[in-house]
């Protein structure tokens, strides 16, 4: 009742100033001062005495209920189920995209001094979790590190054994994937020799065993299964890494039969045309990941520098694909801690977005002798 009762007052002074404006707008063209307008002896009638506030009720529209306004909106209740199904499948059949790193972690070792493991592990995770990949290789492993890194990243699960023993002995080409992601299919090691299944067995002049594991993972969300190869070729015999790069085609080929694949690595051997490795990979239908996403070539592609962070060197650091598999993004992160670099290796890093091209089949090529 009051508030009516005051509402009636403010109404008629407005009117009051608006009758005052008007008058001193008449004031002639000219006046050099705001001239006020002269009070006018117009009565004003009293107020009637305020009514009876109106009463107003709110009934329900279309039975809608206070309770139900109150409940969290469910789309499907509201939806045509067909749209729902409709939804679902195209949410399922989007493109999915991997985040994929190869990082060689230099083995621990008491003569880097300042940069052996002890003084960069925190580094090494880091990088891991900045880049937050789906699929993390790592070579050069030892037990313990991979140990280190298994309880750091426990979001992962993790693959792989010991190149000396097939067990813990020596380095592991150590595979993570995100454990919400991935189911683990199937999974198995080969090593890079002429007996390709004896643990510890090297070939073709390789100074140290050598090998490669691989998983079969289905992801989560329904997307296509898809074959992981990780390996660490040989650094100082030519002829090894080119046998090493047959062999290896040959297992996929056999191992995954058309399926998609993803191969990470140290491959020891500069991505170019005068690298046997690289051009047996290439010519097995296998796709270079970086240079697919970075066609233009340029000097600073390097990825071991040997702490000292220079970039002119080769990129014998590799991410390669099937057609399957599309490359969005591709990088080489030169990051440096307050105490060094994490690793004597840069890590590399990709985007991989399988499509829809037709599966084709990676092409064996022969190995000089398996027994």
């Amino acid at each position: 009742m009051l508030f009516g009762h005051r509402a009636g007052i403010w109404a008629l002074s407005a009117v009051s100033v608006i009758l005052a404006g008007c008058s001193a707008a008449s004031t002639p063209m000219g006046t050099s001062a705001f001239i006020a307008p002269t009070p006018t002896a117009t009565a004003i009638t009293a107020l009637p005495a305020p009514t009876a506030p109106v009463s107003m009720s709110i009934q329900p529209v279309n039975n809608y209920s206070a309770s139900r306004a109150m409940t969290s909106f469910d789309p499907t209740s509201e939806v045509a189920p067909s749209a729902v199904k409709n939804l679902q499948q195209s949410l399922a059949s989007a493109p999915q995209d991997l985040r994929v790193m190869t990082f060689n972690l230099r083995v621990a070792t008491a003569i880097d001094g300042l940069n052996t493991w002890e003084f960069r592990k925190g580094q090494v995770v880091q990088r891991v979790r900045d880049h937050d990949p789906d699929l993390l290789g790592t070579q050069e492993g030892l037990n313990g590190m991979e140990k280190y890194l298994r309880e750091k990243l426990t979001d992962y699960t993790f693959f792989g054994v010991g190149r000396d023993d097939g067990k813990t002995g020596g380095e592991f080409c150590g595979m993570f994937f995100k454990t919400a992601k991935f189911a683990k299919i199937d999974s198995g090691n080969f090593w890079l020799s002429t007996h390709p299944e004896k643990p510890g067995s090297h070939g073709w002049g390789a100074w140290f065993p050598r090998m490669v594991s691989w998983v079969k993972l289905q992801p989560m969300d329904g997307s296509p299964a898809f074959y992981w190869f990780n390996t660490h070729f040989d650094a100082f015999a030519s002829r090894a890494r080119t046998e090493s790069a047959k062999l290896l085609l040959t297992r996929m080929a056999t191992l995954a039969t058309g399926a998609p694949c993803i191969v990470t690595g140290d491959f020891n051997a500069d991505a170019s045309a005068r690298s046997a490795p690289y051009n047996l990979l290439l010519a097995g239908q296998l796709t270079d990941a970086f240079r697919a996403a970075n066609p233009i070539k340029i000097r600073d592609e390097g990825t071991r520098h040997d702490f000292n962070g220079h970039k002119d060197g080769d990129r014998i650091d590799w991410i390669m694909t099937t057609p399957q598999f599309k490359a969005l993004t591709v990088e080489i992160d030169r990051t440096r801690g307050v105490l060094g670099y994490p690793s004597d290796h840069f890590p590399v890093s990709a985007t991989l977005r399988l499509n829809a091209t037709p599966s084709k089949t990676v092409v064996a090529s022969p190995v000089a002798r398996i027994e």
